[in-house]
């Protein structure tokens, strides 16, 4: 039979753990919850979590040269703690220039400890640099690689380049229904360049069975997000009756919408509109607009409405004057801005697939 100093001794014993586990509670509290003084704290005794924290916080405050910097190292020790977060955004900060010189490099050494550790992110950013010659060697295989671990993990950018190489046989075989599939998954993950893809795979049935209906839905949800090459396919497909009623208002309304936005071939088909009188009243001053715009910023086709217009007198010398400072005033006022690049028009997939191949496309590389 036990005795009372023998259940006493016992319930000291129990006390004494018990203590032990609430301090080390204390000590072991998350990053997320503690104060900036706490990360201080737990940051200067080597608390990889909090230093991260810690430098994350600096590097979203008010944006100073001393505080970037600040946070810089904050990462840089976390990182060489191994804390894989803190790689990803260190090479984001050497990517950017941001609190360090930029710096490819340095970039790309954390971008690949990350990514050996599974950061999906880290996998894509590294998957553009074989892509895209930055840094390293240009090699589609691997980039093929590093996409396929990013895309496994739902990276939507990674999803979609993995969709690109398969549609133009970059690092793997041309391949229309992989392609397919990964633009699908980009799709549904809500990635307008890829739900235009899918809608054109659907439009010219290349890697899915061809379904107008199937490929007006997928415009309408790219449109919606102001993905331009889906405005203008929604504006054919209303033209001609495709997947959808033909409707020639709303062909003219995503004709607008694309118009603004700087697509040349949406500029040339607006003038077409204002010439004929179709969805629209007819208006040679807005016609000769449209086509002017499209003319002068390379779109060769719409000079000739310009130079009709003029040769046939339709349009008197103060009215090409009107409609050229209306054009001056749309370039002045225009919230958006000419793109560097156009897409190809909207005729064929295909069209789309040899830009790719001649690298005409100048994607935001490392």
């Amino acid at each position: 039979m036990r005795t009372g100093k023998h259940i006493a001794s016992r319930l000291i014993y129990c006390i004494g753990i018990l203590v032990i586990i609430l301090v080390g509670c204390k000590q072991s509290k998350d990053a997320s919850q503690m104060t900036v003084g706490e990360l201080e704290n737990a940051a200067n005794k080597g608390n990889p979590q909090a230093q991260f924290r810690l430098g994350m916080l600096r590097l979203q405050g008010s944006g100073n040269t001393a505080e970037k910097i600040a946070a810089v190292s904050c990462l840089q020790k976390a990182a060489e703690r191994g804390l894989r977060e803190a790689q990803y955004h260190l090479a984001l900060c050497y990517f950017n220039g941001e609190g360090v010189p930029r710096n490819g490099l340095e970039a790309l050494k954390w971008f690949r400890k990350a990514a050996e550790k599974g950061d999906a992110a880290s996998q894509f950013w590294l998957g553009r640099a074989y892509e895209t010659e930055t840094v390293v060697t240009q090699d589609f295989k691997l980039a093929v690689v590093w996409y396929q671990q990013a895309a496994s993990q739902r990276n939507v950018d990674a999803q979609f380049r993995l969709g690109l190489c398969y549609l133009v046989g970059r690092g793997v075989p041309k391949d229309y229904s992989q392609a397919a599939k990964w633009f699908r998954l980009a799709a549904d993950n809500g990635l307008p360049d890829a739900q235009t893809l899918i809608g054109e795979s659907y439009y010219w049935g290349h890697g899915n069975k061809q379904d107008f209906t199937e490929a007006f839905k997928w415009f309408q949800k790219a449109a919606g997000l102001g993905e331009v090459r889906a405005m203008i396919y929604l504006a054919f497909c209303y033209r001609d009756g495709t997947g959808t009623q033909s409707n020639r208002s709303l062909t003219v309304q995503w004709l607008r919408n694309a118009a603004d936005r700087w697509n040349l071939q949406a500029q040339y088909n607006l003038a077409l509109c204002y010439d004929t009188g179709f969805g629209v009243d007819k208006d040679l001053i807005e016609s000769y607009k449209w086509a002017n715009l499209a003319a002068e910023h390379g779109y060769t086709n719409a000079g000739g409405i310009c130079e009709v217009l003029k040769e046939e007198e339709k349009m008197t010398p103060d009215q090409i004057a009107t409609a050229r400072g209306r054009a001056d005033r749309f370039i002045k006022f225009n919230p958006f801005k000419p793109p560097a690049h156009q897409w190809p028009e909207v005729v064929d997939i295909h069209l789309f697939q040899k830009a790719l191949e001649k690298k005409e496309h100048k994607d935001a590389s490392l």
